[in-house]
């Protein structure tokens, strides 16, 4: 069996590809280990670099804080006396016995640790600065920028208050951590030579700020540290990787042999396969495969046998079946001419107007097509464009010509559409229409199929309906708003009173305020310029007269907070009546626009419009918001419904406390899914009857002796026109009911009609 045949041309065979793919998943997970190691060692590398620094950071604070708390001690004794030259000799010492050997060679090099120290008089002169640069101490000669780096330390170090540690780079590329401490002496023993120009800081006998002390260490040792941790890292991960990668390489090789001697077990029997279905494919169908490999590929042999048998018996049928084809095919036939004669009479005498076409030419029509354009010869209409049937704009603007594109384009995407146009006649009229275009392809072309429906009937009827609805709406809302305007004048009534008790009060306490006896005794002492002091001492009422004034602050103090508590209660009712006039003219005026509003706003006008009632009645408010949705909503409409269910919440709870019942209005709102928002107003009083639940939202149904049965039902009509739903629940009579109110909010911002702008209301001074 020749196995070449089983080699695809310009391709692999599957013995290749199964090679590739092993040997690519050993490369990928020998590449992964690989990483996964680096990064283990890198690990360790950063843990040990983090404890060296650790470990050196520790034992340079712990010398420093010891040497330093040290001398502070030590070198107190010679500020006070001072002892300069002794001072500065011993920086000296400190510095230079760590850095020279007994014979005094000077063994100055990156390894020293204590590397500065330093000590400045408060006055800012420069007691000792001991450096390598400088080892007697005296900082003369250095250039410009050590100069500057010993003012920049004495800022600092006269600076700090206590043991003081930070971090500096001196010189070229030296890092340095500095410690520095206050010298403090008693002032007593100090000498005027520390500053003759300043005076004394503190009182004598009194410890005062006399210098600081400064020592620097530097930071080699600790780099050398971490030099020598990060190449005995590199070294350690060099070989590490070098072992790992003859590893891989070594297990890549093993693997890619072991791999080819598997492929060729799998693929020989494939060969074979491959074979025998070539000789198929060339019309010999008596070819047999036997393999015995006791696997799946045996199994898939003895299927392409059973598969062969098949195939040659369905050739055997196929042959039979050919015979009987032409005469199925002449009846087939006779069956198409007869469906055909059968669409055309439907076509021809459907009541319909049916057109056919493409985009730019008109194939066939039918009579009823012929009658609704107002044309009598078929030729005449078939002659003429898609674009004649349309005159040259349509109602909303748009050109007829790109319009009907457009929707030809969707007809051909979605199979269909249906749609309102506007048509032309012969005769030039217009009339409005409704249009089914259905799109196909037929002999290879794409054909549109037209359905025209004359709607002007339609269109007149509907006309009436909106009218009809316009009105009906304008009747109800200014029933409603009537309604509100009445309780916001109520509002305004009960404010009022309590404005009137507030000027009473006002006016009763001027009336008897305190400021008249006070006047009085001012008159007194006018009277008694020349012998104010006989006057107080020995005159029976001027003896009366300190204590007098000692009580009359008391009393006017009491007389200013009840003015200015009445005035503070007068300001917040005015404000309060401005808020619900306020209010009361934003809404005043409905309208069907939308606008962008926050819902909770939308709630905290509608409780507004109501609050002065819900105050006088002692109605609890209880607000339960979830969240805080904003989008676009009839904002006028949405109000409306709100200040009513409020409004009739709180006088279902008006015999409450005749019960010895508190009154509680809860409000409820909170967003579900598809950007729709649920208000619930909640109330404790009297519910609703069984047999009410189902009436209560038709027009002139209510149960207020002087109710009119226009509030619900016109919050329903409005909920409805918004696209939202309003419900009532209730447990039983007593046990009070809830009103929810579901609306869609339209958070993607569309356009809207702006409103008109609300009227200012004159603020009151």
């Amino acid at each position: 069996m020749n196995t070449n045949k089983t080699i695809p041309p310009n391709g692999k065979s599957l013995k290749q590809k199964l090679i590739i793919r092993n040997m690519f998943v050993m490369l990928m997970v020998f590449i992964a280990v690989l990483v996964f190691y680096a990064l283990q060692n890198y690990g360790a590398y950063k843990r040990q670099i983090d404890t060296t620094t650790t470990r050196f950071r520790r034992d340079l604070d712990v010398t420093s804080r010891l040497l330093i708390s040290d001398k502070q001690k030590a070198l107190r004794t010679y500020a006070e006396d001072n002892s300069w030259t002794t001072l500065r000799e011993i920086l000296i010492e400190n510095v230079r016995g760590r850095f020279e050997s007994e014979d005094g060679e000077s063994l100055l090099t990156e390894q020293q640790s204590l590397i500065m120290a330093a000590y400045f008089r408060n006055d800012r002169q420069t007691v000792a600065w001991v450096t390598p640069e400088t080892p007697d101490g005296v900082p003369t000669g250095l250039p410009l920028e050590k100069l500057k780096d010993i003012e920049e330390t004495t800022s600092w170090a006269l600076s700090v208050t206590g043991i003081t540690q930070r971090e500096v780079l001196l010189g070229d590329n030296h890092h340095v951590i500095q410690v520095a401490t206050p010298i403090y002496a008693s002032s007593s023993s100090l000498g005027v030579d520390i500053d003759e120009n300043v005076e004394p800081l503190t009182d004598p006998g009194v410890d005062a700020h006399v210098g600081s002390l400064v020592y620097g260490f530097s930071t080699a040792q600790m780099e050398r540290d971490l030099a020598e941790a990060k190449a005995t890292y590199q070294n350690d991960l060099l070989f590490n990787l070098s072992i790992l990668l003859l590893v891989s390489l070594i297990a890549l090789v093993i693997g890619f042999l072991a791999t080819r001697r598997q492929a060729a077990t799998i693929t020989s029997p494939l060969a074979q396969l491959t074979e025998a279905a070539d000789t198929i494919a060339s019309g010999d169908y008596n070819v047999r495969v036997d393999l015995n490999s006791g696997d799946e590929i045996e199994i898939l042999a003895s299927s392409f046998n059973k598969m062969t048998a098949d195939l040659k018996r369905s050739y055997d049928a196929l042959a039979d079946l050919n015979k009987t084809l032409e005469e199925k095919v002449q009846q087939r036939t006779k069956e198409l001419v007869a469906s055909e004669r059968k669409f055309r009479t439907l076509f021809e005498e459907s009541a319909d107007a049916i057109l056919l076409g493409d985009e730019n030419e008109l194939f066939d029509c039918n009579p009823a097509m012929l009658r609704l354009l107002g044309c009598d010869d078929k030729n005449v209409l078939l002659a003429m464009s898609p674009d004649d049937l349309s005159p040259r704009f349509q109602p909303e603007g748009g050109s007829s010509a790109e319009l009907i594109r457009d929707k030809y384009k969707k007809v051909l995407e979605d199979g269909s559409q249906l749609f309102e146009w506007t048509c032309k006649r012969l005769d030039n009229s217009e009339f409005p229409s409704e249009i089914v275009v259905t799109g196909f392809e037929l002999d290879d072309r794409p054909v549109l199929h037209k359905v025209y429906r004359d709607i002007t009937e339609r269109k007149k009827t509907e006309e009436m309906l909106r009218k009809a609805q316009q009105r009906l709406l304008e009747t109800a809302h200014s029933s409603g708003m009537a309604e509100i305007a009445t309780g916001v004048l109520h509002n305004i009534g009960n404010i009022l009173n309590s404005v009137n008790i507030s000027t009473e009060e006002m006016g009763l306490t001027l009336k008897n305020s305190k400021v008249v006896g006070f006047l009085k005794a001012n008159e007194m002492i006018r009277n008694h310029q020349g012998d104010l002091g006989a006057f107080f001492t020995a005159h029976p009422k001027g003896k009366l007269i300190p204590g007098y004034y000692l009580s009359l602050g008391e009393a006017i103090s009491e007389e200013q907070k009840t003015l200015t508590d009445e005035v503070t209660a007068l300001t917040t009712k005015i404000n309060m009546m401005r808020d619900v006039i306020s209010t009361q003219q934003n809404y005043a005026k409905a309208g069907l626009y939308t606008e962008n509003v926050s819902v909770i706003d939308l709630i905290e006008d509608s409780l507004k419009l109501n609050l002065a009632s819900l105050q006088k009645k002692g109605v609890k408010v209880v607000k339960n918001y979830t969240s805080d949705p904003k989008g676009s909503v009839a904002k006028v409409k949405l109000v409306h419904v709100l200040t009513n269910l409020i409004k009739n919440a709180k006088e279902a709870m008006q015999d409450n406390d005749s019960k010895n019942k508190e009154q509680i209005l809860e409000i409820i709102m909170r967003k579900v899914e598809n950007n729709e928002v649920v208000v619930a107003i909640k109330d404790n009083g009297i519910g609703i009857s069984d047999e009410h639940k189902d009436k209560i939202f038709n027009h002139g149904f209510t149960t207020k002796p002087t109710g009119h049965g226009f509030g619900l039902h016109t919050c329903a009509n409005f909920m409805t026109e918004m696209g939202g739903t309003l419900d009532v629940s209730s447990e039983g009579l007593g046990l009070g009911a809830e009103f929810e109110i579901r609306f869609p909010l339209d958070e993607r911002g569309p356009e809207f009609q702006s409103p008109p702008p609300k009227a200012a209301l004159p603020r009151q001074n």
